[in-house]
């Protein structure tokens, strides 16, 4: 049985990972920002 989970993964599992990673942490982002945008009142009035 191979262990799925490795320190060093093949070249095109590396591609999909960083892929998956940049698609999360630009989610994360938007959604941080939107409720930022909900949660702080607007001072400019």
């Amino acid at each position: 049985m191979q262990y799925r989970y490795r320190l060093d993964p093949p070249e095109h599992l590396t591609e999909t990972l960083l892929h998956r990673v940049d698609t999360c942490r630009q989610l994360y982002n938007h959604i941080l920002y939107e409720l930022i945008q909900e949660t702080i009142p607007d001072f400019k009035e």
